[in-house]
């Protein structure tokens, strides 16, 4: 009984773990790719990069789901 405890409780702390360790989801934007929406309101992609999206090692460049992007 105690090693099944154990067991589910390895199960459940890989879950957790595997679930913190994935990146944060694209921005969604729009079909045209000029606006991504931030919960509330449809931004500009030309004058804001979404806070989640992933950047270049450089960090001059940010990936919209299709292409890399120059942060403006």
């Amino acid at each position: 009984m105690l090693v099944a405890v154990f067991i589910a409780g390895l199960i459940g702390l890989t879950v957790v773990l595997v679930k913190q360790s994935k990146p944060p989801a694209a921005a969604q934007l729009t079909s045209d790719g000029h606006y991504w929406w931030d919960g509330q309101f449809w931004r500009d992609a030309q004058l804001e990069v979404p806070p989640t999206a992933k950047r270049s090692a450089d960090g001059h460049f940010w990936w919209d789901g299709r292409q890399w992007r120059a942060v403006p």
